[in-house]
């Protein structure tokens, strides 16, 4: 391979000096003494890096109507001095390597299943895949290991998992991490902000995809590969994760929310709390500022100490896994802070004061609607005796007010289109019973 090849070379660039992130778009930066409003190339949460006061590295933009005038692009931090953000520089850098190898065809986004995929590639008849991912966050300096993802991403579970899809039907598949720092080389995935990626990086490992990590030099104002090492059969790599084995502790959080509702069967059972679960990291991708890790363990507990359901008091089966698990106590009471400000009833419609609580909220109000609230309104009402009429009349007292209740901006999008449906099935339910069927803002 030319090493010379796959690099980038930023032109037009100016340094600066860091302030504040406004949003996952927009920050502000010093430069020459003015506070300027620029765009970040990258939605991750880059909280290691985006530091007030760090050295920062801009790009002056081509086009002068864009409200910013400048694009972040790199940012320095001691011990990896400078850090490459641009989020898509991985597959410029891709495209350049695979283009120098000695392929018959390199085809960029390549659609395979419901996925799209960076590459695709043939020669000599084989067909191969590569799915590209980008690194920013460091682990470990003195082993050299990085962590991804460093927010959930529900999208790179399904390109992992269609991969080995993929591999199972005769492609060459790879997921390639490109490293956008100096001195780290290997890429280990981060069970701890996302459990299920983790998993799937290894289910996709085990299906014969291979796991490539390339390494890069990177400068203020350029970024260039300078190594490639395929890393399958590192046990390290593929079954830990620096710290935490494969049972992680939100993993040991689902199996004990599994086994406290083994014999509960209604509206509040372990599926219940699985789909908050699964709500709440999805609304968390699109909420900077919210800790993944205590939202996601206070979805999981959430149910844990429920009156309807249990005669405990003071969060005592959440703080029991959590002490059992060795958590420390400020942790412990982030997270029952973030359970008890979720409840509709306890907190009388009051909004929560964390990020954590307010994802986890609009994650348990979702379930409440659409499809899966009209289905959990009735098991309810069935175990506790209720009348249908009662358990429509439900709808009115809670379920069609939580769309206007909705914390975050995914939350209200989620909750549009289950809104909708509660409003079908109760025209629905009218007309079946022959009255006026025009209920929805009784």
């Amino acid at each position: 391979m030319n090493m010379t090849e796959p690099a980038i070379k930023y032109k037009n660039t100016v340094p600066g000096t860091f302030v504040r992130r406004v949003n996952r778009f927009v920050a502000e930066v010093m430069i020459d003494q003015k506070t300027e409003r620029v765009h970040v190339k990258n939605t991750g949460r880059l909280r290691e890096l985006l530091l007030p006061g760090a050295k920062v590295t801009l790009q002056k933009a081509s086009d002068p109507s864009r409200k910013t005038a400048y694009d972040l692009i790199s940012v320095y931090k001691e011990g990896l001095e400078w850090v490459n953000i641009d989020s898509l520089v991985p597959n410029k850098l891709m495209k350049q390597y695979l283009m120098s190898l000695d392929y018959d065809v390199v085809k960029p986004e390549y659609t395979f299943g419901d996925s799209r995929f960076d590459f695709y590639m043939e020669r000599q008849g084989e067909k191969y895949l590569t799915e590209v991912k980008g690194c920013t966050l460091a682990a470990d300096l003195e082993r050299g290991t990085g962590l991804f993802p460093d927010a959930p991403t529900e999208r790179g579970v399904k390109h992992l998992d269609e991969l080995a899809a993929a591999a199972k039907k005769g492609y060459h598949c790879q997921a390639a991490f490109v490293i956008q720092m100096n001195g780290i080389h290997t890429v280990l995935p981060n069970d701890d902000t996302h459990p299920e990626f983790g998993q799937a990086l290894r289910r996709a490992a085990k299906a014969g995809v291979q796991v490539a990590f390339y390494e890069c030099h990177v400068e203020a104002d350029s970024i260039m590969i300078t190594g490639a090492a395929a890393n399958n059969q590192d046990e390290k790599v593929i079954k830990q994760t620096g710290m935490n084995e494969e049972l992680t502790l939100i993993e040991d959080a689902a199996a004990y929310v599994q086994e406290l509702f083994r014999t509960n069967a209604g509206g509040h059972d372990a599926d219940h709390t699985m789909r908050v679960y699964r709500n709440t990291l999805r609304i968390a991708e699109n909420e900077p500022d919210c800790d993944v890790r205590i939202a996601a363990l206070a979805a999981l507990l959430h149910d844990a100490d429920d009156h309807k359901l249990f005669s405990t008091k003071n969060n005592a089966n959440a703080r029991a896994f959590l002490e059992a698990h060795q958590v420390p106590r400020q942790t412990i009471d982030r997270i029952c802070g973030v359970i008890n400000s979720v409840s509709f009833k306890q907190n009388k419609g009051k909004a929560p004061d964390t990020p954590e609580g307010k994802v986890v909220q609009d994650a348990d109000r979702l379930d409440a609607m659409g499809a899966i609230g009209v289905a959990r309104t009735f098991a309810y009402g069935g175990e506790h005796g209720r009348s249908m009429a009662d358990s429509v009349q439900h709808f009115y007292d809670k379920l069609l007010r939580l769309k206007e209740l909705m914390n975050t901006e995914t939350g209200r999008q989620m909750a549009e289109q289950r809104h909708a449906f509660l409003e079908a099935f109760l025209r629905e339910y009218f007309e079946e019973e022959g009255q006026n069927s025009d209920h929805t803002n009784s």
